[in-house]
């Protein structure tokens, strides 16, 4: 925000034209200086600029994913060009390893050369296989393209591409070719996969190193427990008892944690005993192996907090096997293995799964008590926090409140030195803004103006408040202005700090080792009891900094609010974990 407003002031005092992408401003007050200013900064005046076509209102201005500024990163809208950026023959991304189709979408922000602004090109949603995500962001960020144009002038874009595909034969080699369509509004990289001639079968050393790989990793899962009261027996199918004993020898050797939970004889008709199939590897493109191991009890499914014990599971793994002798990298999911009947029979033994419980009723001033349930995606354990609250924090005590959504920069001013932070939005929406406080003057407010769209007539949809523990307590009055103070809300914060600390507050870190072994961090936040209003906070502070967004987690139940933590954004085991709770009404 502080560029947009030097170089709103230095348009306004020097009257400059700019015209281009990457334009120069030649000052008339100071004939020596000299300003490298794009038209999105020039021009820009809100992000909710506007202009009629034959086809509807048009926003002139695209925002990139996640966070972001205006105008300095500011795009222009499809609909706002005169001509769309063209795509040219450029690489394609690899094909997904372990999922058997590709699904994922990006925003792409197309530079007036051409090329894909790599910094404000992000990814929109995933698909389960993060790792061709990854890879086809980053082949993407080396596209290049015929940029659009408006006024005839090529300039800075934005539009939304789709990648999706059809399904593989997981066990048969393929390549997937793709074609890129164009689209009014959005394109599309559509791709089909194409069966290529068998491969060789694997050595038996290369199988052999799957199968340790495979279950050293199920062994991690939490799929096979080793205990000494629980024995399992090896199966290798379509093979003999000298195999099966050889297969059972090798597990024991290379993971000797494992040992003696391995019967040294076969057990196919051996009461007790839990089977470990072991099928073959089938060899596909580029040394992946596929394998679909099944066995008997899986004592954790779905991963994570509503996860039951069940009879028999089946999974998929999917292996990159190396030409010479090194390491397997493997990946595996399981799921359970019933028959629709024994489903039909457990739902009837369990009446109650999936049914949360009547909530009980609240009244304010209340105490609740909050439980947290905490995994990561891929765990097989699951760490529970508790704890209680004398009373809710009510948002319409302590909050400013406003019926319309300001538009335009804003910033936060406070005479208090030091980390004072603004917690601003609709809390109605997925998350809110945090904003530090600057000890610079507050704006004149004289002759500014908010320059928004229209605004439905609705409910009370803006809050601005303090959170304790939220960088340092406020002890003097704060400031908070919209588009240059047109209008500013003041924060006292003896009456606008919600909370003196989080209610709940954890180090990801602290979790168990077999909970936090997934790539992202999920948890339930249950309270009992729960006002039906009740707006529960998440601020994520990673690596000793806070972020600039506050998460509302999605509510699954009338007491009961999800939220995850993506492991791609940034998230690590040293992140701190702070979740506030506030009644929104009386």
């Amino acid at each position: 925000m502080k560029i947009w407003r030097r170089a709103s002031e230095l348009s306004r005092v020097t009257q400059a034209a700019v015209s281009g992408l990457g334009g120069v401003v030649v000052t008339r007050a100071f004939p020596l200086m000299a300003v490298a200013l794009t038209p999105v900064v020039a021009r820009a005046q809100s992000v909710f600029d506007s202009v009629r076509t034959a086809s509807g209102v048009c926003y002139v201005w695209q925002m990139p994913v996640g966070g972001s500024d205006f105008p300095q990163d500011a795009s222009y809208s499809r609909c706002a060009l005169d001509r769309l950026p063209v795509h040219r023959e450029t690489p394609m991304p690899p094909p997904p390893r372990f999922a058997t189709d590709a699904r994922a979408s990006y925003m792409v922000i197309v530079n007036a050369d051409g090329t894909v602004d790599p910094d404000r090109s992000r990814g929109m949603t995933r698909g389960g296989d993060t790792v061709f995500y990854r890879e086809a962001l980053e082949t993407i960020r080396r596209w290049r393209f015929d940029p659009g144009r408006r006024g005839g002038k090529p300039v800075r874009s934005a539009f939304a591409i789709e990648l999706v595909s059809d399904s593989r034969v997981d066990t048969i080699p393929s390549r997937l070719e793709w074609e890129y369509r164009a689209g009014p509004v959005s394109d599309t990289l559509l791709g089909r996969w194409v069966r290529e001639a068998p491969l060789p079968a694997f050595t038996q050393s290369q199988v052999d190193s799957v199968h340790v790989a495979m279950v050293r990793r199920l062994v991690r899962m939490q799929v096979i427990l080793p205990r000494r009261e629980r024995r399992y027996c090896v199966i290798v199918p379509r093979a003999d008892s000298a195999d099966q004993t050889r297969a059972t020898r090798l597990l024991a050797q290379t993971m000797p944690a494992l040992a003696t939970s391995l019967a040294p004889n076969g057990c196919e008709r051996t009461p007790g005993m839990l089977r470990l199939v072991l099928p073959p590897v089938h060899h596909t493109e580029g040394g992946r192996g596929v394998v679909n191991p099944s066995g008997d009890f899986l004592a954790n499914w779905p991963p994570g907090y509503d996860g039951s014990s069940w009879r028999a599971w089946r999974g998929r793994c999917i292996a990159d096997v190396p030409t010479r002798t090194a390491t397997v990298a493997i990946d595996c999911g399981v799921n359970p293995d019933y028959a629709p009947d024994e489903m039909l029979a457990w739902r009837e033994r369990h009446p109650e799964h999936g049914r949360p419980r009547p909530a009980l009723a609240y009244a304010a001033g209340d105490s609740v008590r909050v439980t947290i349930l905490a995994t990561t995606n891929g765990a097989y354990m699951t760490d529970t926090l508790r704890s209680t609250i004398r009373s809710l924090p009510e948002l319409d005590e302590r909050a400013v409140r406003d019926a319309d959504l300001p538009c335009g920069g804003w910033s936060v001013h406070s005479s208090q030195a030091g980390e004072i932070y603004v917690v601003s939005g609709d809390p109605s929406s997925a998350s809110m803004f945090i904003t530090q406080a600057t000890t610079r003057p507050t704006p004149d407010q004289r002759g500014r103006s908010m320059q928004c769209g229209p605004q439905e007539p609705r409910t009370t949809q803006f809050a601005a408040f303090l959170l304790g523990g939220l960088g340092d307590r406020a002890t003097a009055p704060v400031t908070l202005c919209y588009s240059r103070c047109a209008r500013a809300y003041g924060l006292d914060p003896a009456r606008h700090t919600l909370a003196e600390d989080a209610h709940v507050r954890f180090r990801v870190a602290d979790l168990r080792a077999d909970t936090r072994m997934g790539d992202n961090l999920i948890f339930r936040i249950i309270v009992e009891p729960a006002p039906r209003s009740l707006l529960p906070i998440v601020i994520i502070r990673s690596q000793n900094r806070w972020p600039t967004s506050a998460w509302l987690p999605r509510r699954v139940a009338s007491n009961a609010w999800d939220y995850t933590v993506l492991r791609a954004d940034g998230f690590t085991d040293d992140d701190e974990v702070y979740v506030y709770l506030i009644a929104r009404d009386k």
